[in-house]
């Protein structure tokens, strides 16, 4: 994604004779932000974590949800480079498009990193669910203690098969989740699993 975006704005800024040379700066920043960052999400890829009890099963986030909102992006990408290059449209109309664009794929991305370095697992004790981008954030809940576990899903998402799991604990109010399984394939293996997790706790 970044090299495109990069390649554009280089392109732009000294390959362009009939375009403003500051229109690259934009895309150049966007597209070398986005390379880095690719960079770092996969170096801090999240390796499989060691638990004293066993693990009866591991969940990651299904990344469906972040490549439509790339693709879309990647639309709106498309449809800039042809009012830019392509007609002799006022600037104001490629800039709105680039904005479109923007949106869609920092949102795309964002979400694809987040996902990429999100796991959740069910163990015989507990379900964990952790993340590591910046710094590490893992939230535990013990079998014990969960008092509820519900699963959500829109049209979309129950047509894709996709779906999030919530885990309360406590008194069991919805507000209080403690754990959400986001964007999972399947999400009725994850409910049977921790059932059975339950189950072999008692």
């Amino acid at each position: 994604m970044g090299g495109p975006i990069a390649g554009l704005g280089i392109y732009t800024a000294v390959g362009a004779p009939d375009l403003p040379n500051s229109l690259g700066g934009p895309f150049i920043l966007l597209g070398i932000f986005v390379v880095l960052l690719g960079f770092y999400v996969r170096w801090m890829a999240p390796e499989t974590k060691t638990f004293d009890e066993r693990v009866l099963a591991t969940f990651h986030p299904n990344q469906l949800a972040a490549k439509a909102f790339l693709l879309i992006g990647g639309g709106f990408f498309l449809a800039t480079i042809y009012l830019l290059f392509g007609t002799y449209l006022p600037y104001v109309y490629p800039t709105l498009s680039f904005s479109v664009c923007l949106i869609f794929t920092l949102t795309g991305l964002v979400r694809y990193w987040k996902n990429s370095l999100t796991t959740y697992y069910v163990t015989t004790e507990r379900i964990t669910s952790e993340y590591r981008f910046l710094s590490l954030q893992r939230t535990s809940v013990s079998l014990e203690d969960i008092a509820a576990v519900g699963r959500k899903q829109s049209v979309v998402e129950s047509l894709v098969g996709l779906g999030t799991v919530g885990i309360s604990a406590g008194g069991g109010n919805p507000t209080m989740t403690e754990i959400r399984f986001r964007d999972i394939e399947e999400p009725d293996l994850a409910e049977e699993a921790i059932d059975r997790a339950q189950r072999q706790s008692r």
